[in-house]
């Protein structure tokens, strides 16, 4: 017969000591909440359904961004509305909006990285795709639509004078031919990627 002490070298954890992790980790997230904004987000759906599924279509300045850089890859910035394209939006009002800078795909095997060139920040001028935001989380006021193509950057100066009169789609296209043109030689992945957009449904 051969009996033996258990060893006290490797403690196994007890109940009691997964019940105390667990109160910890609760403990945690009470009093240390982490701000994340979902980073799972969709491909370019085509002009037609971004433009659908879109709250407000606006061109605007960015004028101030947080800093928070969520998980993710996004944060909350204050947009000065110069035109709206469609929705509800205020020309010369100041919004607060949730954006991304998601890239685009415009083949499976070729991504454009960035449609804002010279980054998603403070002075850029863009066409935002914007989802109004949930009342229980107000936040900001709009949020980005979550998918490719859902904003792009244009040149500083675009000539607004040629959108009235245009729908929703024209005014958009004229936009991406803008930014083509403004940033197309120097950037050609953002150049394809707005040609992408132009010759989708």
């Amino acid at each position: 017969m051969n009996d033996r002490t258990p060893s006290t070298n490797h403690p196994v954890s007890t109940p009691s000591s997964g019940v105390r992790i667990i109160l910890a980790l609760l403990l945690l997230i009470l009093f240390f909440p982490y701000e994340s904004a979902a980073p799972i987000y969709g491909f370019f759906p085509g002009m037609s359904k971004l433009l659908e599924g879109a709250d407000a279509v606006v061109v605007a300045d960015i004028v101030e961004e947080s800093g928070k850089n969520y998980f993710g890859g996004g944060d909350d910035f204050k947009i000065r509305i110069r035109k709206v394209l469609k929705g509800e939006a205020e020309e010369g009002r100041t919004y607060s909006a949730y954006l991304r800078d998601l890239g685009f795909h415009i083949t499976q095997t070729n991504r454009c990285p960035s449609l804002f060139p010279e980054g998603l920040r403070r002075g850029v001028t863009g066409v935002f795709f914007l989802k109004k935001s949930d009342p229980a989380q107000p936040k900001v006021e709009f949020r980005n639509e979550n998918c490719e193509g859902d904003a792009f950057s244009i040149s500083p100066n675009p000539d607004l004078k040629k959108l009235p009169g245009l729908k929703s789609r024209e005014a958009v296209e004229l936009l991406l031919k803008d930014g083509s043109a403004h940033y197309g030689e120097r950037f050609p992945d953002y150049k394809a990627a707005v040609s992408s957009m132009l010759t989708s449904p």
